[in-house]
């Protein structure tokens, strides 16, 4: 591998800020360290590779200090998701949140959530509600479920898929659910809507 000059680094950065202009995504820096730049980059780089990364927000912001979120009107990320996978996942998994708020809002007039029967599997130590009231679990199954399925059908490569299906995950009984009750969440997904497209 060959390390990249000031020239050629000048020339990548002036390459990422017209994808940046062109895709109408802002992406901020917090500390502007080294991390938090080659995370930009990567960001860059994905929405070019993979122009149908769902953008409900199109302001992103890079925090080395912060829970990866979607709370604030933007995408909030942490460098430490440094692969190409992991990042893409990350980027998919907080605008699939944006598609369920969304969601709700368009389709229910209370907070109550559509009634999914599938037992919380307790990874949530706080009840982190969502904007429309739901528990944070029931999020969770239909965000995962989502993230998961777009991840499925737009991955390049089997190599892709097998290093998605090895990541680590915040929530790995809810994503193990995902995965096991594949079938009866699609099934409850689509009788609501709530699919992805």
């Amino acid at each position: 591998m060959v390390a990249l000059g000031i020239y050629e680094m000048n020339i990548l950065d002036n390459i990422n800020r017209l994808i940046q202009e062109s895709s109408g995504l802002k992406i901020k820096i917090k500390s502007k360290t080294g991390k938090e730049e080659k995370t930009k980059r990567m960001i860059m780089e994905l929405y070019r590779k993979y122009p149908k990364i769902p953008k409900f927000y199109n302001e992103i912001e890079i925090d080395a200090k912060v829970i990866p979120n979607s709370y604030h009107n933007n995408i909030t990320v942490h460098p430490r998701y440094d692969t190409e996978v992991s990042l893409l996942e990350l980027l998919v998994h907080e605008q699939m949140h944006i598609f369920v708020k969304e969601w709700a809002t368009k389709y229910l007039n209370s907070p109550k959530y559509i009634d999914v029967p599938i037992e919380d599997k307790g990874e949530f130590l706080f009840p982190d509600y969502m904007d429309n009231g739901e528990p944070s679990f029931y999020n969770h199954i239909i965000v995962n479920w989502n993230t998961r399925n777009w991840m499925k059908q737009n991955l390049e490569t089997n190599q892709e898929s097998l290093e998605h299906d090895k990541l680590w995950s915040p929530y790995p009984k809810t994503e193990a659910l995902v995965r096991r009750d594949w079938n009866k969440i699609k099934k409850i997904l689509e009788e609501h809507n709530l699919i992805y497209k």
